[in-house]
């Protein structure tokens, strides 16, 4: 099970986020207002979980509300790679857009930023490392709100935390049950 601890301060994203943050305030996004730390054990090695993960076609096997996904430019992700996901909620499906702004294939980790969608401006940390004879994902996601929007983060931050809890039992169901096979 995922192990989900929203945190409500400074996440690893540290030196990057700041960058990050700084290159969102130009582009007019919102500043930061919340910060989500989750991680999932996978008894998988690395670069297996990893080779998975990394590959944007997999999301709809194990984001439970992605019914599309797809990338620019195709092949292997890079910096500057862009990957449109369609969600389905509530009331309607809707797109996200995300850009991959530092990639590492060596250290298995990644960080991006939405630059559409309700989470617009907020980044992400993926990162796969070794544990004992399988791995841990780590996520950091640190979240922004424009406007009014802001007084209801929390309520948005907790429904983002456990969503992506869920995202991550299922990424360790999905790539656990193909050990099997």
């Amino acid at each position: 099970m995922a192990v989900m601890a929203p945190v409500y301060e400074k996440s690893r994203l540290k030196g990057h986020a700041a960058e990050v943050r700084a290159e969102g305030a130009r582009a007019g996004y919102a500043p930061v207002v919340g910060a989500i730390h989750l991680e999932v054990a996978i008894e998988r090695p690395a670069e297996v979980v990893w080779a998975y993960l990394s590959d944007p076609r997999h999301d709809v096997e194990w984001q439970l509300d992605v019914i599309h996904s797809t990338h620019r430019p195709h092949g292997r992700i890079r910096v500057g790679t862009r990957k449109f996901k369609v969600r389905r909620t509530r009331f309607e499906n809707q797109l996200v857009e995300v850009e991959y702004t530092h990639l590492d294939h060596e250290a298995r980790e990644w960080r991006d930023l939405v630059t559409v969608g309700i989470l617009r401006g907020s980044t992400a940390h993926y990162q796969v490392v070794r544990y004992g004879q399988g791995s841990r994902v780590l996520v950091d996601l640190e979240t922004t709100a424009p406007g009014l929007r802001r007084f209801v983060m929390p309520l948005v931050d907790r429904s983002t935390s456990s969503d992506l809890a869920a995202y991550l039992d299922r990424l360790r169901a999905v790539l656990e049950a193909r050990k099997a096979t």
